[in-house]
């Protein structure tokens, strides 16, 4: 593929197609899970709302639990900062199905760069880096935000570990299956997160 074949119409059909494949789950389903959080007898503790995180599958009730038990102070654990990135880009754009989907798309390209492995050198590179190129050319059209230049951490599954099981990307319908994987990885092992107050009915 190169510039001139790219066809965002043709990568969020095959998107859909293997994200509805594997996961099981509508492309329409809520992203987030919605988590209220008891006042504290003392304000100064208490959350603030809308708070956009990423939390482990298996500590979404041990956080909740912490956050309710001590409100702020709870809080001992910090998000990588792109993880915390892409959830606030996919909580912006939670309206729009397709820009989700080109948010988690550019996502799981910037993984697969950051983590190549050495026998995708040489054509395999160029056909996902060019890809990605046409990719952030949609952010720019729909005038959407993106990482910070010096990120290199974007989703919570490390592709690295997988890359093996793949055979080499050489076209869309592939890559798209491989990006597709890793989403259904992050999403089973993390969950994504809005954390408010009780009392902020504006979730």
């Amino acid at each position: 593929m190169n510039s001139n074949d790219f066809s965002w119409k043709e990568v969020y059909s095959y998107w859909k197609h293997f994200i509805e494949e594997y996961s099981c789950r509508s492309i329409n389903e809520q992203s987030f899970k919605k988590i209220k959080i008891q006042p504290q007898l003392n304000p100064n503790f208490n959350i603030g709302t809308e708070i956009i995180d990423w939390w482990p599958t298996n500590e979404v009730e041990y956080r909740t639990k912490k956050l309710n038990d001590r409100g702020i102070l709870g809080a001992d654990w910090d998000t990588v900062v792109g993880f915390n990135r892409t959830a606030e880009m996919l909580w912006n754009n939670k309206e729009s199905n397709e820009q989700q989907a080109l948010i988690w798309i550019a996502a799981g390209l910037n993984e697969i760069l950051s983590h190549l492995p050495e026998e995708w050198r040489g054509d395999p590179y160029r056909f996902i880096y060019e890809t990605k190129l046409n990719i952030m050319k949609e952010f720019e059209n729909r005038d959407m935000w993106s990482w910070h230049g010096s990120t290199r951490k974007f989703l919570p599954v490390t592709v690295n570990k997988f890359m093996e099981l793949y055979s080499k990307p050489m076209e869309i319908y592939n890559l798209m299956n491989i990006i597709a994987i890793d989403n259904v990885f992050s999403r089973n092992a993390w969950t994504l997160v809005c954390v408010s107050r009780e009392e902020d009915d504006s979730v």
